[in-house]
């Protein structure tokens, strides 16, 4: 059985106008693929979320959860930011 990585949300013309600007913001990112691209491990995904560090995932189907693409780019980009605050770096 394959496993699903990323999804792309089918585009509706009822809400094209609230598209993302970003082509990747719209895609769904699966946890395997959330623990390769942050390089952690699937628990620490689980702690962060549970301490409010990470967004919540959501469901997608019955047994599925992802997240957006677009959320996970914005929790890297506020570490960064945070990081080279603290470092002296701006």
């Amino acid at each position: 059985m394959a496993s699903l990585k990323t999804v792309v949300p089918p585009a509706s013309s009822a809400n094209a106008s609230s598209l993302p600007a970003s082509p990747r913001s719209g895609q769904l990112t699966r946890l395997p693929d959330a623990v390769r691209q942050l390089r952690v491990s699937r628990s620490t995904i689980y702690s962060w979320m549970k301490q409010g560090i990470f967004p919540k995932n959501f469901p997608i189907g019955p047994r599925a959860t992802a997240w957006l693409q677009s959320d996970i780019d914005a929790f890297v980009a506020a570490r960064a930011t945070q990081n080279n605050a603290e470092v002296g770096h701006e």
